[in-house]
Order: C-alpha cells, then structure tokens, then sequence
C-alpha cells in the first residue's frame, strides 16, 4: 500500500532503537557479519580467539618467562636491607614483559604464576632471618621465611611461589632480606637465583 503524503525519512538504527533480545540468529543470515565489522579491541589472526571481555588474545595466551642471575650481587643484604634481586639472563620471555633485569609488568589482567628463588652464601652465625618475598603492585607475599645460620660455610637456596592476582600494568619484582648481623650476604649467580612465571588466566 503506498504511503499517503512523503515518505518516511531513512536512518540508520541504533542500539536504543533495537529492543533487548530483538536481533537472533533467525534475523542474520549465515556469513552476514564479518570479522571486519567486528568491534573488537586487538588484532584477529590465525593465531587468535574471541575472548568474552570482546578483545583478541592469542591462543594459549600471555606472558610466559624465565630469568636467572648474570653476575655475582655482592654484600647484597644482613642487616635488614630490603635488596630487589637482579636477574639478567634470558631463558624466554615470551611476550617480552620482563624488563632484562628485575620488574615483570602484566600485559592484561588475571592471575599468574610466580616463582622465585635465591642462592645466597657470605652469612654468619648471626644471621638468623632470611625472607624471599614477591612483590606486586596489589600485595607482597612472603614466600619462604627460613634460618639461614645452618647452612654457613656454604650456599644457601630458599625458593617459593605463589599464584598472584594482578593487573594490565602491575608489576612484579623478587626481594631477599636477610637480618641479625651486618651487610655481608652475597646472591650467587647460578640458575637457583631465578624468577620464572606465566599467565595462569
């Protein structure tokens, strides 16, 4: 039936002109909309997938790195200094979010995998409390806690780890404490002094 007077003007509809649950899958046909006119954030790729945030991920997705110690880190704590541990060799670091020497910064939010160790020797009878702690920008978690005293005369390895709840751009860092006697506790440089972690999701 034609209209009687002028037609009705033509617009593009908007989300407010759509009622909720209005538009199935009975209204598009198949291969009607394409990746191109999708709205998502990232790059689509073989590689991909649709995450339900509406952004690309690659498959399997996140950081994933491991780190050991370069060189020697001398009179690095014994009387109670806080010392941030430095990890300079390269095993991967997938994703490129490790810095090469001591900070980990998330690439997205969810929670990863941390683990860390630290070989340390040049302790004294005196030295009673060692403390290997991972740091993040939402909260430290003291992973070990020990008395380094009886090892003496050798080296000594604490390690931990800890599933973390961070961030897109929080960041990750090791700290040794060491404390009850003066500043003369070494970090070795041998792989036990490592930081190792992945995304978890």
């Amino acid at each position: 039936m034609p209209y009687l007077g002028p037609p009705p003007a033509s617009k593009l509809a908007s989300a407010a002109d759509i009622a909720s649950g209005a538009v199935d899958s009975d209204e598009i046909a198949a291969g009607a909309v394409d990746i191109a006119h999708l709205s998502a954030s990232g790059t689509a790729g073989a590689g991909n997938y649709l995450r339900g945030d509406n952004s690309w991920t690659a498959v399997g997705g996140g950081p994933v790195f491991s780190f050991y110690g370069t060189a020697a880190q001398s009179n690095a704590t014994g009387d109670g200094t806080v010392f941030t541990v430095v990890f300079g060799t390269e095993v991967t670091n997938v994703g490129s979010d490790f810095d090469g020497t001591s900070t980990f910064t998330a690439d997205e939010a969810g929670s990863f995998i941390l683990n860390a160790g630290v070989s340390a020797y040049g302790g004294t009878t005196s030295h009673t409390n060692a403390q290997l702690t991972i740091v993040t920008s939402n909260r430290s978690y003291e992973v070990s806690r020990d008395n380094p005293k009886d090892a003496i005369g050798t080296s000594y390895t604490t390690r931990g780890s800890v599933i973390a709840d961070m961030d897109e751009g929080d960041t990750a860092t090791v700290t040794f404490t060491v404390s009850g006697s003066t500043i003369t506790v070494d970090i070795d440089n041998d792989p036990r002094t490592g930081f190792t972690g992945f995304f978890l999701g």
